[in-house]
């Protein structure tokens, strides 16, 4: 008898999450905001357990800080956080690349191609969600022709974990999006020559343009920070 695999469905914490996950990562709710666990059980209308647990499950990645008694808080961007995140994907992704390079098809190759076309129609509609989807893609044709998939999924933990950080650069200067596409051909052109060492530089020299950019982003909102004081 053939087995059947029953849906899983999602449970109130998940429902509750994964509302508030996009609107955080969007910048909807702002750095900094107060997440009053009442205020949100009748929003969602669901009890506050399930409102309390997705606040938990939120603060595990990163992007809410529970207050004792006083339910959480959006987490402001952090320098030091982004900084780990970084140089954890520079490492894994360098590796990606350059195995993802040597194994890659014709047939691979192509799809990236697919994937980069639609990261420029995003990029041209200003359309920040579609293009992080479609760079995901993009890189995991590449990345997951290392044949790695233990690999790819740390990867992917990662640039999850610092997608905040990547929406933020693009609703600073959505102009990014159209000059990442252009960097993405770069990549294209040493993956047909089976260049697996100018892969690899490719990634170190990308994040440490992303890197900069958020120097200057965290930087300067610290900065407001000041000045408004207490």
């Amino acid at each position: 008898m053939e087995s059947m695999k029953i849906p899983k469905r999602p449970t109130g914490r998940e429902l509750v999450a994964s509302h508030l996950r996009p609107m955080i990562l969007r910048g909807d709710i702002e750095p900094g905001t107060r997440l009053s666990v009442p205020e949100l059980s009748e929003r969602f209308g669901v009890s506050q357990t399930p409102v309390r647990e997705a606040l938990q499950l939120l603060e595990g990645e990163g992007l809410v800080r529970i207050d004792p008694y006083k339910g959480g808080r959006v987490t402001d961007l952090n320098a030091d956080e982004y900084e780990e995140i970084y140089l954890m994907r520079e490492a894994l992704e360098r590796l990606a690349a350059r195995l993802g390079t040597e194994r890659i098809d014709e047939a691979g190759i192509a799809r990236m191609r697919s994937r980069l076309a639609a990261m420029e129609r995003a990029a041209r509609k200003g359309d920040i969600d579609t293009f992080i989807e479609e760079d995901w893609a993009f890189h995991k044709e590449h990345f997951g022709a290392a044949g790695r998939p233990s690999l790819w999924d740390r990867i992917m933990g990662l640039r999850r974990e610092s997608e905040r950080y990547t929406r933020a650069t693009y609703r600073r200067d959505p102009k990014r999006m159209s000059e990442n596409v252009k960097v993405h051909e770069e990549l294209i052109d040493c993956i047909e020559q089976r260049d697996a060492e100018a892969a690899e530089n490719w990634v170190s020299d990308v994040l440490s343009d992303v890197k900069r950019t958020l120097d200057e982003l965290v930087g300067g909102a610290q900065d407001v920070a000041q000045t408004k004081g207490p």
